[in-house]
């Protein structure tokens, strides 16, 4: 049985995702009652959730899911209210990845929900209607003219010009989705959030078919992908091009791990293109005739000394060398990776970052010490 509202039509419920420090997750269960309701007509006992989440055909989850919280929301705001048409369950935290150790990637997984509501002494099956993903939806899909996937965040137009943001994803984000980028971490999804430090930005996220390395090894495993510096220089310039409000003094590059490797590679092959880059546990050091490319742009470095999976003295000897030579660089190292009370694994330095964690000896932090940067 269907739950339905005054009018005849089918009450139906969505499923919303977050990208949390830790990945993608479904944070909450959104009901459309499709009628006037009030705050006090419900309580969490009123409702049921069901998941199941598959890997290929391996049941991951199933399970009911803990309710949090529950509250009426108005519109797509989803702000509490008094009475709305909404009713919002605030849910425990379920992924949507699944981590592949073999392969060493995120791979999204299959999810199913079942939501029953109690009513008139019985409980009634609502109607799924989709699923919403914060942020991530509001990213485009695209292919580059050098036929790499990426996603792009157009800001809102106020006719003014606007910066442009590339994230460069770790080892495990890479494949054919064209959005694990997005979701493995907050990597791109932070540049939306801080939206107002930087007077609204465009943001690239592009989406390596394998891995931006031609090898690498990690544990006992030893992956192998390509070089796609040239793609991604020449998807940089294709965007450029296409939207005439990016401010092309304002152009930043970075990203975590792999990421890191691929963004010292893209300053190098088009030095000129960039106003600011923040490597974050980079896996790799540029050599000497490489960091001679980079002198005149200014370059905030972060790792974790406890960093298992890419070691510190990459970022330690970059910052050495750079300083050397006269080098505009930052470097903040941390113990491990510890925030808000959480400890995470100690390569996942990139949460300080996207955080806007790491201070300079100025007090400023590092998003906005990215979005003063300006070349003259």
């Amino acid at each position: 049985m269907i739950l339905k509202t005054e009018n005849g039509d089918r009450a139906t419920y969505q499923i919303y995702t977050q990208v949390l420090d830790h990945g993608q997750h479904v944070t909450s269960i959104i009901v459309n009652m499709k009628k006037t309701i009030h705050k006090d007509d419900f309580d969490i006992d009123s409702f049921v959730i069901h998941a199941r989440h598959y890997h290929h055909d391996e049941v991951i989850i199933d399970q009911n899911v803990k309710i949090n919280n529950l509250y009426v929301a108005k519109d797509q705001s989803w702000r509490q209210v008094q009475s709305g048409q909404y009713v919002v369950l605030e849910c425990e935290p379920l992924p949507t990845l699944y981590w592949d150790e073999k392969l060493f990637t995120n791979d999204p997984m299959k999810l199913e929900y079942s939501l029953k509501y109690y009513e008139g002494k019985q409980w009634i099956s609502l109607q799924y209607n989709g699923r919403i993903n914060r942020i991530v939806d509001d990213f485009i899909f695209q292919t580059s003219q050098s036929q790499l996937n990426y996603r792009l965040y157009i800001p809102t137009c106020d006719h003014h010009k606007k910066p442009l943001i590339i994230w460069l994803h770790g080892a495990g984000e890479g494949g054919k989705s064209n959005e694990t980028q997005l979701t493995g971490n907050r990597g791109a999804i932070a540049f939306v959030e801080y939206q107002d430090i930087f007077g609204g930005a465009y943001v690239i996220a592009p989406q390596a078919p394998d891995y931006w390395m031609d090898t690498f090894e990690v544990d006992n495993l030893i992956l192998k992908g390509h070089d796609y510096t040239k793609q991604v220089v020449s998807l940089i310039k294709e965007v450029i091009f296409k939207h005439d409000d990016i401010d092309i003094s304002r152009v930043y590059i970075g990203g975590c791990s792999m990421g890191g490797y691929q963004t010292w590679k893209t300053l190098i092959a088009a030095p000129e293109l960039f106003t600011a880059a923040f490597p974050i546990c980079p896996a790799y050091t540029p050599t000497k005739e490489e960091r001679q490319t980079l002198l005149s742009i200014p370059i905030w470095l972060t790792h974790a000394t406890t960093d298992q999976t890419v070691s510190v003295e990459h970022s330690r000897e970059a910052y050495r060398l750079l300083k050397e030579l006269g080098g505009k660089v930052h470097y903040t190292e941390y113990q491990d990776v510890t925030y808000k009370g959480v400890q995470y694994g100690s390569h996942q330095s990139w949460i300080y970052v996207l955080n806007n964690e790491p201070v300079s000896s100025e007090g400023i932090p590092i998003m906005n010490w990215l979005a003063s940067q300006k070349k003259y």
